[in-house]
C-alpha cells in the first residue's frame, strides 16, 4: 500500500511539471492573457465612429460628452451627449478645415476665403471672426479675443477678436506648418510636417526648435489639407501630440521637460483617419474618420 502511494505522487508531480515546462495550464494561460491585454495602454477608447449627418472635415471633443465638428459649406454641427446626437449649428460661411475648442464656450473655425469663425455658445451659434489670407487649415484660440490662424506658410495672430490679423514671421527654412497651439500663457507652438516643433515666448520674436520625435522614430505629416496633426501644453513643461502620417498610421508622443525628450504611447486600435484634434487639457483626442465620422481616446494614465 505505501509503494502505491508513492508511486501515485511521483505520477502527479511528473505530470505537474510536465504541464509547467509545456505551459499548457489553461488556467495559468488565460491568466497570462488577461494581463497582458492592454498592457501599457494609457488611452481607451470612449467614443466609437460616432456618425454626423453631414460632411465633416474635422472634430473635436472637450470631454466625454461635448464635441463640435466643421466641415463642407461651413456646415458646423455640435453634441452635447457623447456623440449620440449632433444638432446642426448656426454657421453661414465657406468650407472649416480647422477647430479649436478654448473651453465649454469659446470654440473657433477657419477655412475657405480666410474667414474664421467664433462661437461663445459652444458652438451652436458662429459669428465673425475676421479674415487672414485666402485658405486657412489650422486655427488656435485661447478665449474670444486671443488667437492664431495659419496656412501650409503663414502664421498670423489677432488680440482683439479677429478684427485685426498681424503675420508672425516662423523660423528660417521651417517648411509646411503641419499645426500650430497658442497656450493661455501666451507660448505658442508650431509644428511641420517632418516633426520640428519650434516654440516662441515673445509673439515670434525668437523661436527655439525642438523636436516631437523619441530616437529612432520618423514621422512625415501630410500638410495642406485638413489637419493631421495637433499639439497641445498644459504649461511650459507636460505637451502631447498627435499625429496622422502620410501612410495613415497614427502616433502618439508626450514631454515632461518641455519638449526636450519625447516618449512614444500606445492607442488603442481605432478607424483610419484624416483629422486629429487635442482637447484644451490634452485628456482627449479626437479622430475624424473617412465616413463623417468622429472616434474619441481618453487618458487614463
Amino acid at each position: 500500500m505505501k509503494k502505491k502511494k508513492v508511486l501515485a505522487r511521483t505520477s502527479m508531480f511528473l505530470l505537474g511539471a510536465a504541464l509547467l515546462l509545456s505551459g499548457c495550464s489553461a488556467k495559468k494561460e488565460t491568466e497570462t492573457g488577461k494581463d497582458n491585454k492592454g498592457q501599457g495602454l494609457k488611452w481607451e477608447l470612449i467614443v466609437n465612429k460616432s456618425k454626423i449627418d453631414g460632411k465633416v472635415n474635422i472634430g473635436e471633443f472637450i470631454d466625454d460628452k461635448k464635441g463640435i465638428t466643421v466641415g463642407y459649406g461651413g456646415e458646423i454641427h455640435y453634441t452635447e451627449d457623447g456623440g449620440k446626437t449632433w444638432p446642426r449649428a448656426n454657421n453661414e460661411s465657406m468650407c472649416r478645415y480647422g477647430v479649436s475648442i478654448a473651453s465649454d464656450k469659446i470654440v473657433a473655425a477657419c477655412g475657405n476665403a480666410g474667414q474664421i469663425r467664433l462661437s461663445t455658445d459652444g458652438g451652436k451659434n458662429w459669428s465673425d471672426g475676421g479674415k487672414f489670407l485666402e485658405k486657412n487649415y489650422y486655427v488656435s484660440f485661447v478665449d474670444e479675443k486671443k488667437g492664431w490662424v495659419a496656412d501650409s506658410y503663414k502664421l498670423a495672430a489677432t488680440e482683439d477678436g479677429g478684427k485685426t490679423y498681424n503675420e508672425i514671421t516662423l523660423p528660417s527654412d521651417f517648411g509646411a506648418v503641419a499645426t500650430v497651439y497658442l497656450s493661455p500663457s501666451g507660448t505658442g507652438y508650431v509644428l511641420n510636417a517632418e516633426g520640428k516643433l519650434s516654440i516662441t515666448k515673445d509673439g515670434g520674436k525668437t523661436w527655439t526648435s525642438k523636436t516631437i520625435l523619441p530616437a529612432g522614430e520618423k514621422v512625415n505629416i501630410k500638410t495642406g489639407t485638413m489637419q493631421y496633426a495637433a499639439v497641445k501644453f498644459n504649461d511650459d513643461k507636460n505637451g502631447i501630440a498627435a499625429v496622422i502620417n502620410n501612410n495613415g498610421k497614427k502616433a502618439v508622443f508626450r514631454t515632461e521637460d518641455g519638449g526636450s525628450t519625447w516618449v512614444k504611447e500606445e492607442i488603442p486600435e481605432s478607424e483610419a483617419a484624416f483629422g486629429v484634434a487635442i482637447s484644451p487639457d490634452g485628456k482627449y483626442i479626437s479622430l475624424t474618420g473617412a465616413t463623417n465620422t468622429v472616434s474619441v481616446l481618453k487618458y487614463k494614465g
